[in-house]
């Protein structure tokens, strides 16, 4: 696997198209995680957010010094983004984080929608929404290091060529150093540990959640009984994870400390060194109080977007508690505890379909437990739109299990339920087919609007599962080229 530095180097060349530049991407992301480097580049990204770089690389750097409006790449683009960081000759890390930026604030302007997303609009859902602020926060992180790590290099410069400097106090200067950084090396893989904790304690907030809207959309007294004992148990989860993430707290609060006492004991040598070289001195003051700023802005920043996030988890966790409730009233229609104006198997495979709502693939590439299972347990990072719509329908004897669109499309068409889009008005539970440009996808039908707007449920739709509107005439309406007719199919 390549270093991240050579695959960067490759993003930023004439000629490439938007598929090569998401292609590009992606190998910079797995070079990451092959070499275990804690980078922007290692976190989930979706084929949307990398499309929309691609936009912005398009539109130059900030201060616009090109509007390309080509398919592709060009000289001018290359030169625009190589130079954002005063270097012409090399992309760097910091070119790529500029886009990062720029892009992120623009995603973060647009509506945030709790349900359902117009396919043609910049309207994104609330997981999407959390995904780019955990993004955000990670290149404040990164641009932090990269700033604090160019004013010690210039700190170390000034106090090693320093009058005062002699070998037994480089000697001290250099041992204080490495504990500095062996002290913030144990923070950080301690930090990474809590992140897993708090990563884990909110899925079982997803769940718990998702549980409490069954629970309230469940009419059967037995199926509200056992849904009920699931739900305190994944309570008793969530207090044990909670619990493990207070030590975690205590545990670096204590390495905080231990990086404070190293940094202090730097210091002090430092002093020692330049204490009769009042110019030396007086620079490293001045620079040991610029990483005092950026650690001190970086502090800001992760409150504000700490903030931002725990606002926008709050509408997350109504959505997911509304698609929970909404997976047991379909669920009720298919069972026959209630009565509904849809096929039992229509109504079920929407249960199916409602459950799952807020699915992400873990980094982004086809990929995650929950993915795998709808491809019945292969984890090959293929598409997976096809096997999502066919795990929803499981066990139906239309187009039973397949992994592509055209699979489902003639196995329909076989069984003679496939019509064409204008010869058929599509109905809730219907399964919509899209092709265009010699690409496909596909989702469940939800509901159907009188002036013949379409809601669907897909997977695979900016790699999760969400509700999708698709309005007459738009770009995505138009892509749709038939449905399958599983309304019409009794079970």
């Amino acid at each position: 696997m390549p270093e991240v530095s050579a695959v960067i180097q490759q993003l930023f060349t004439t000629g490439l198209t938007r598929e090569a530049f998401i292609e590009k991407f992606k190998q910079i992301q797995e070079a990451a995680q092959e070499n275990n480097e804690e980078s922007v580049f290692t976190r989930e990204l979706s084929d949307t957010m990398i499309s929309a770089m691609y936009d912005s690389f398009h539109k130059g750097d900030a201060k616009q010094k090109t509007t390309t409006t080509t398919e592709t790449t060009t000289d001018t683009d290359v030169k625009a983004l190589a130079s954002l960081d005063g270097d012409d000759t090399s992309v760097s890390e910091e070119d790529l984080i500029h886009l990062y930026e720029t892009t992120l604030e623009r995603l973060k302007n647009t509506e945030v929608s709790d349900g359902e997303v117009d396919s043609d609009s910049n309207s994104i859902t609330v997981t999407e929404y959390l995904d780019i602020l955990s993004l955000q926060r990670v290149i404040k992180v990164r641009l932090a290091e990269i700033e604090k790590a160019k004013v010690q290099a210039e700190i170390d410069n000034l106090v090693l060529n320093s009058n005062g400097i002699t070998n037994e106090l480089k000697q001290e200067y250099d041992s204080a150093k490495k504990n500095k950084q062996t002290a913030e090396e144990n923070l950080a893989k301690k930090q990474k540990e809590l992140e897993d904790v708090k990563n884990k304690r909110q899925s079982i907030s997803e769940a718990v959640e998702r549980k409490r809207g069954e629970i309230e959309g469940t009419e059967d007294k037995d199926r509200k009984n056992d849904l009920q004992n699931e739900l305190n148990s994944l309570l008793s989860s969530a207090e044990a994870y909670e619990n493990n993430q207070s030590d975690y707290m205590t545990e670096i609060s204590g390495l905080n400390n231990t990086v404070r006492v190293a940094d202090t004991r730097m210091k002090s040598i430092t002093n020692k060194i330049t204490t009769n070289d009042k110019g030396t001195s007086k620079k490293v003051k001045k620079l040991q109080d610029k990483i005092e700023a950026i650690e001190q802005k970086l502090k800001q920043d992760l409150e504000l977007i700490d903030v931002q996030m725990e606002e926008v988890n709050q509408s997350y966790m109504k959505a997911l508690h509304s698609a929970g409730y909404d997976s047991a009233v379909y669920s009720n229609m298919a069972l026959g505890y209630s009565e509904g104006t849809i096929a039992k198997n229509a109504a079920q495979a929407l249960a199916n379909a409602t459950s799952q709502i807020g699915v992400r693939e873990s980094t982004g590439h086809n990929d995650g437990a929950q993915i795998a299972k709808y491809r019945n347990g292969v984890d090959n990072h293929a598409a997976w739109c096809a096997s999502f719509v066919s795990w929803c329908y499981k066990g139906n004897n239309v187009f039973g299990y397949q992994a592509s669109v055209s699979g489902i499309q003639s196995k329909a068409q076989q069984k003679g339920l496939y019509s064409e889009k204008g010869t058929y008005i599509p109905k809730v539970g219907d399964v919509m087919i899209q092709k265009s440009n010699g690409a496909s996808h596909t989702g469940i039908v939800e509901k159907v609007d009188s002036d013949g707007t379409i809601h669907t449920i897909e997977g695979n739709a900016s790699n999760s599962v969400k509700r999708v509107t698709y309005r007459v005439g738009s770009k995505g309406y138009n892509q749709i080229s038939g449905w399958v007719r599983m309304s019409e199919v009794q079970v």
